[in-house]
């Protein structure tokens, strides 16, 4: 047992079924500036990553200038998809309060900006259960290790003392170079055959998967 048990959550298509949302936010996006619009494919690759990264992923090509207008229109867009609160996947509100009750310290690792992971926490009543978060407007994006190294100063840790979920292939890249072990999820981005190509601990497809996995990780 380390001297912490600590586990850090990717956002969106981990904790929150928010993948939809993504997807006509950026569908709205690219029709705003005359593009075509992204397959459901191609925006599962970027999620994860910050909206400046995922937006000049999504059109190669455009320029800064266009980059930074598709960036207004999604947020605008995904604002008013997100006027309804944000499912959270079946199980994981539950599982949530069990790892709290047990102690283990939680975090938030999101390419989400701070405005909007703030909104999701309000509307799923969960800011409490996190000690420490880091977003995408205010670090390197993901797979850089900066949101994960910051985490785990914050929380006065070190990488033995913690797991990372996610269910990008992002998340999983960023987790080994950042030097700390990791769960893939199955239900959101990627598919379990993607994820296993970066050696997690373990892919699961739901949350009580999850929840066995993460016991068997605080106990080893």
């Amino acid at each position: 047992m380390t001297a912490r048990r600590i586990v850090i959550f990717d956002w969106d298509g981990t904790l929150a079924d928010s993948l939809g949302r993504i997807h006509g936010a950026m569908g709205r996006a690219a029709e705003s500036e005359g593009l075509p619009c992204p397959s459901v494919a191609a925006v599962n690759e970027v999620v994860g990553l910050s909206i400046r990264e995922a937006l000049a992923l999504l059109h190669p090509g455009v320029g800064p200038g266009a980059v930074e207008r598709l960036r207004i229109a999604y947020g605008d867009a995904f604002r008013t998809l997100d006027a309804e609160p944000v499912p959270l996947f079946p199980g994981i509100s539950e599982l949530l309060a069990a790892l709290g009750d047990i102690g283990v310290a939680m975090a938030v690792a999101t390419g989400k900006s701070r405005a909007g992971l703030r909104r999701s926490l309000d509307q799923t009543a969960l800011e409490t259960r996190f000690e420490a978060v880091r977003c995408g407007d205010e670090c390197r994006s993901k797979p850089h290790p900066q949101m994960v190294e910051e985490l785990l100063a914050a929380m006065g840790a070190v990488p033995e003392d913690a797991v990372l979920v996610g269910d990008s292939t992002h998340d999983m890249a960023m987790a080994a170079a950042a030097g700390v072990a990791a769960i893939g999820v199955s239900y959101g981005a990627c598919t379990a055959q993607r994820l296993s190509a970066f050696k997690p601990i373990v892919v699961v497809n739901d949350a009580d998967a999850l929840g066995h996995a993460i016991a068997c990780w605080v106990n080893r």
